[in-house]
């Protein structure tokens, strides 16, 4: 499984790193929703699930 994460706060980028990593997912991190809406975009379908905040 590959998850897109879209986080602004450090600490919580931190924290998704730390689980992401002991969970053995595949997974990218971007700052913004905007920037991980265009780059889900330009990689349609590489993503199973796309974790974000509002």
């Amino acid at each position: 499984m590959k998850i897109l994460i879209a986080e602004d706060d450090r600490a919580h980028q931190e924290i998704n790193k730390i689980l992401m990593e002991d969970w053995e997912f595949e997974f990218d991190m971007i700052s913004s929703g905007r920037k991980a809406f265009d780059l889900a975009k330009a990689n349609e379908g590489e993503y199973d699930l796309c974790l974000m905040d509002y």
